[in-house]
């Protein structure tokens, strides 16, 4: 009785630590899978997008930034800037703050 005790508890328990796992490195992994996602301004860049080439804003993991797109990313008098907002990089406008 004692060892099917004990076998049911280390069965629960190794399941909790893999669902937990699961769960930590998803979110961890959420970054590299999701183009506008981001954390925190810095998350977010704006330029050329990797393999397509077109001017792109959105999280930095797919932004080569080297590659300007001057009108699209700030704006034709500088009024625009990407911003993380709610886990999403946006543009926004500067001047409607």
């Amino acid at each position: 009785m004692k060892r099917k005790i004990i076998f049911a508890v280390a069965v629960v328990l190794v399941l909790s630590v893999s669902i937990l796992s699961f769960f930590i490195f998803s979110s961890l992994n959420k970054l590299n899978d999701d183009e506008k996602y981001c954390r925190s301004d810095s998350d977010c860049a704006c330029g050329i997008r990797f393999g397509t080439g077109d001017c792109f804003y959105g999280n930095k993991n797919f932004v080569d930034v080297s590659r300007q797109c001057p009108d699209f990313c700030n704006g034709i008098v500088a009024h625009l800037e990407i911003k993380c907002i709610y886990n999403q990089c946006e543009q926004i406008n500067k001047l409607n703050q």
